[in-house]
């Protein structure tokens, strides 16, 4: 069982009132048989996305907090399209920001920059600050 999956069943474990079986909880969630349940709370048998889905959703837990036992190591930065009038002022506090959050992660022992887009971004040069720049999609 990976630990992503331990941490799940232990806060559903958490929250779940002592007279209730988790293994029973979880294969009524789940509508799986009893047997199903137990090996994948035992981690004989690997969660699918979906059902982690449904147990995250039933039990009102975020799975993002699930990759790192200590939620102040799960610092995701999120970048979406911006509006499209753009003034001097806000590029400035844009760049401002991204570069502080770019430096956060960058000084953390695990850091990493994952970027998905459709073209290869310009600022993707060897010899920047970038190189380690994880380009997928």
């Amino acid at each position: 069982m990976n630990k992503a999956e331990e941490r799940l069943f232990k806060l559903i474990r958490e929250n779940l009132p002592k007279n209730v079986s988790l293994i029973e909880d979880v294969a009524s969630v789940l509508d799986i048989n009893y047997d199903a349940a137990y090996r994948r709370v035992k981690g004989k048998t690997a969660l699918t996305l979906n059902e982690a889905l449904v147990l995250s959703k039933h039990y009102n837990l975020d799975l993002k907090n699930l990759s790192s036992e200590n939620s102040s190591e799960n610092k995701v930065i999120s970048v979406e399209k911006t509006h499209g009038e753009i003034s001097i002022d806000f590029l400035y506090n844009y760049f401002n920001t991204c570069n502080i959050e770019i430096q956060a992660v960058l000084n953390s022992k695990k850091g990493k920059i994952i970027s998905c887009a459709n073209d290869l971004p310009c600022y993707y040069i060897n010899n920047s600050i970038l190189k380690n720049l994880e380009y997928i999609c």
